[in-house]
């Protein structure tokens, strides 16, 4: 049981550590591609997409019963998350908290969200892989 609660949960541990290991770097280089200036939101959007995706993926094979739904714990740590990691940003030399970085952070937690949820009520009935 413990290898697989491991398994499940240290993707979405590792994807945090990288989360934050990336927005330490500081001074980013600028726009090296010539991407479009709101690019850099598409980014955000993605990784925390990548994030509420991972973690609603071990709440549902944990479980929980809570009582409270996995999409709103998904949304209240994402937003958690978000907001350290811009508010952690502004004691970067060369980094700023952002609050549109945070808005596409949030609509990625969200659509994560909403993704592992229809995820999972498409796979509910199925039988579990061990």
């Amino acid at each position: 049981m413990r290898s697989n609660t491991l398994k499940q949960w240290l993707p979405f541990f590792a994807w945090v550590v990288l989360i934050f290991v990336g927005s330490s770097i500081p001074r980013l280089p600028g726009n090296p591609f010539g991407l479009p200036q709101w690019s850099d939101k598409v980014a955000h959007f993605m990784e925390y997409l990548i994030l509420a995706f991972l973690f609603y993926r071990g709440i549902r094979v944990e479980r929980w019963r809570m009582g409270i739904p996995a999409w709103l714990i998904v949304l209240g740590t994402g937003l958690a998350i978000a907001s350290i990691d811009e508010y952690h940003q502004e004691y970067i030399p060369g980094r700023d908290a952002n609050g549109w970085d945070w808005a596409a952070d949030m609509a990625g937690v969200a659509t994560g969200a909403l993704i592992g949820m229809r995820r999972y009520r498409a796979t509910a009935g199925r039988p579990e892989k061990t």
